[in-house]
């Protein structure tokens, strides 16, 4: 059976779980926003300069480094002091995705503190492993097919690679696009079921391919506001993205903080918006393969 959905639905899914589960939907909000804003502002104390000095070295802003082993340093500087942080964002990420997934496909108030290791982490990062791999190999393909294209057209001349470019980009964007649909209900339907769902979730996202593509669309949108939001209150405080004051030091770490919670708090609609999209699809298509004779149970 096809699942049914409906865009303003999925648009409006999120909301409804706020109303339904309001006390579990503002603690794990607040749990969000702070973890969000500690770990920003640790992180930009931390990397804050080396941070400064890789993007003046990519954007090339006050002279360029020329040496390629100057600039191997400066990359390399930078990300051995990221990686830390992002390990610790990708263990913990899991914990407050999988927490926020329970709320939206099981409806689960699980107190205080919403945040455990179990069958649902297992589940979840299994899948997110498969999906990664699914994901690189079709990169690959693409990254083949771009080589090809561009040897082909290049014989033409200047017009000719600029023509093979464009088409790269268009087909990379396109497969991007392609491939966060398909992909979008799949960690909510494995927590919904219990288990690792990737065909599941890939079939029944191709039968509504076209209105779940248009939910998505909105929530992009709603991301670019909450960008340029951003953007904007870069613009206000004594700061830079990379956290240095016109004394070129690191901004305390209080000030930092209070930035990070209002960037949490300014990227948490479209983030609940795409969770609301997501989990919505991975109820309709659970719905869907569900026997008929389970409608009479």
């Amino acid at each position: 059976m096809k699942p049914k959905f409906d865009v303003g639905k999925a648009l409006g899914f999120a909301f409804e779980v706020v109303q339904a589960r309001p006390r579990a939907f503002v603690t794990l909000a607040v749990w969000t926003i702070l973890y969000g804003a500690v770990l920003g502002a640790f992180q930009l104390q931390a990397v804050g300069d080396e941070m400064a000095a890789y993007l003046e070295m990519a954007s090339g802003a006050g002279g360029t480094i020329g040496s390629e082993d100057e600039q191997l340093r400066v990359t390399g500087a930078y990300l051995s002091r990221l990686l830390p942080f992002m390990g610790v964002a990708l263990v913990l990420g899991i914990l407050f995705e999988c927490a926020w997934l329970r709320l939206f496909v099981r409806g689960q108030d699980d107190g205080f503190f919403p945040f455990r290791i179990g069958r649902d982490e297992g589940v979840f990062t299994l899948t997110g492993i498969l999906l990664g791999l699914i994901l690189f190999g079709a990169m690959l393909i693409v990254a083949i097919a771009a080589v090809v294209i561009t040897v082909l057209f290049a014989t033409s001349g200047a017009a000719g690679e600029m023509l093979a470019g464009s088409l790269v980009v268009l087909v990379t964007f396109v497969m991007a696009g392609a491939f966060m649909v398909l992909f979008s209900p799949v960690l909510a339907l494995g927590l919904l079921k219990g288990r690792i769902s990737i065909g599941a979730g890939i079939r029944g996202a191709r039968q509504i391919f076209w209105p779940l593509l248009g939910s998505f669309v909105v929530a992009v949108i709603a991301s670019l506001m909450a960008a340029a939001l951003y953007a904007g209150l870069i613009g206000v405080m004594p700061f830079d993205q990379a956290g240095q004051t016109t004394s070129g030091q690191t901004a305390g770490w209080p000030l930092l903080f209070v930035f990070y919670v209002i960037v949490q708090v300014i990227y948490h609609l479209p983030a609940i918006m795409m969770r609301g999209i997501a989990s919505y699809a991975a109820l309709q298509i659970d719905e869907s393969n569900r026997p008929v004779s389970d409608t009479f149970s």
